[in-house]
């Protein structure tokens, strides 16, 4: 579903992504993990179709993503850590706009719009008013709502649980758990080892835009010495673990 050859980008004097090569199956969720600058984003935003790769190709559900790259985003949901909406909007109205531009029939998206925001705990005065005034952790669930609204075949979530309370948190992963099994392709690019390794069929650790592991997290913990995904993180990484 998720087709990733050879991948770099380039900015300026700094490789971000360095021949990176990552296939990701339909009911998969591949953790994507790696400390800041690793490449984690640039990867995500070339999937996306908002950059363009410096070299190798991306595919989603068989497309080219740099050639067709708005015949691909029909296939995807994305949601972006920084996401910029547009708060003069209350939340569904925005949700609409949304559903607008992805062509989705206006009566079927309203009735789904409804049921995503009420699974959210998003009722009353939090649907109706201005997204200027709602909170962080309102946002991100508007920005992950309108990543879901159209049943995408493909997931791409950039540090997801940003601004998230315990129980939205805990929703959201119940969810992927349910859209992963229905045939979706999920990467989740995450700094949060414990919740990757709980919900995740693979993990894949990216430093230097370089892929340093890939495969499930028992088998990657049970290859070495290492005896937690945490100290694998660490050691690939080159970061010192201070644990006695």
């Amino acid at each position: 579903m998720i087709h990733i050859e050879q991948l770099s980008r380039v900015f300026g004097d700094k490789q971000a992504v360095d021949r990176l090569s990552i296939h990701v199956g339909p009911g998969e969720i591949l953790g994507l993990l790696g400390p800041n600058g690793a490449g984690k984003t640039t990867t995500l935003k070339i999937c996306a179709g908002m950059l363009h790769p410096s070299k190798g190709t991306v595919r989603i559900d068989g497309m080219d993503v740099p050639a067709r790259p708005l015949d691909a985003r029909q296939a995807i949901g994305y949601a972006p850590e920084d996401a910029s909406l547009f708060e003069a909007l209350t939340a569904e109205e925005y949700l609409r706009l949304v559903a607008d531009l992805r062509h989705l029939d206006p009566e079927e998206s309203l009735v789904a719009i409804g049921g995503w925001l009420r699974r959210f705990g998003l009722t009353g005065e939090d649907r109706h008013a201005r997204l200027s005034t709602a909170s962080k952790g309102t946002k991100q669930k508007i920005v992950l709502i309108q990543a879901l609204l159209h049943e995408p075949k493909v997931l791409l979530l950039d540090e997801p649980l940003s601004g998230l309370d315990p129980q939205a948190a805990r929703i959201l992963k119940d969810l992927l758990v349910e859209i992963a099994a229905t045939g979706t392709a999920i990467i989740y690019s995450s700094h949060i080892l414990d919740v990757v390794e709980r919900i995740c069929t693979r993990v894949g650790i990216l430093h230097h835009g370089r892929l340093l592991a890939d495969g499930a997290p028992g088998d990657l913990v049970d290859r070495g010495e290492d005896r937690s995904l945490e100290r694998l993180f660490l050691r690939l990484t080159g970061a010192r673990n201070q644990e006695s």
